[in-house]
């Protein structure tokens, strides 16, 4: 049956099963609200799973959106909160569970009238602790973003091609310095 309902194994519960077989295709008209703690999308099949969030308005200035939304129920707000998380997680050689990536979105500062935010990317360094490689952060003027790349002293920043410093210094490729 392509529609399957099961009374489940504790007090008001029913699980759901829509669809017969990998080639079945499920569409929801309308909104879908998923309650719960967490979504899992699960396949033994290389490439996959695959998500595809597609817009096709003809616009210039309005593309699909993944939102990523914190609202604490006490309404307070604080400098440093994670907003938003995306963490790539692998094995190493001996099939414990890795963290190797990830990209936080946090508030800088709150403040009305002032608010900045932060994006942060970072990696597992040489023994697999995690170390922020990218930093923007809003600044502390209007229209200033703040950047940090590397993380400790033995960190390599290469630049491929040249470096514009402003709009009147470069550092082009051969290392020359330019005014």
């Amino acid at each position: 049956t392509g529609l399957k309902l099961t009374g489940g194994s504790a007090d008001n519960e029913v699980d759901v099963t829509i669809g017969l077989g990998a080639a079945s295709v499920t569409t929801i008209a309308g909104d879908l609200a998923v309650g719960g703690d967490t979504v899992t999308f699960e396949s033994a099949n290389a490439d996959d799973p695959h998500v595809v969030i597609k817009n096709t308005h003809n616009s210039t200035d309005n593309g699909a959106r993944l939102d990523f939304n914190k609202l604490r129920a006490d309404d307070a707000v604080e400098q440093g909160m994670n907003l938003g998380e995306i963490w790539f997680t692998g094995q190493d050689n001996a099939q414990n569970a890795q963290d190797y990536a990830y990209i936080v979105g946090e508030i800088d500062v709150g403040t009305n009238g002032q608010e900045s935010g932060a994006i942060k990317m970072g990696v597992a360094n040489h023994d697999g602790d995690l170390r922020n490689g990218l930093t923007a952060t809003g600044g502390s003027v209007n229209d200033e973003v703040d950047v940090i790349i590397g993380n400790g002293a033995a960190s390599l920043t290469t630049v491929v091609g040249t470096l514009t410093m402003g709009s009147t210094a470069t550092l082009n490729n051969t290392g020359i310095l330019q005014t």
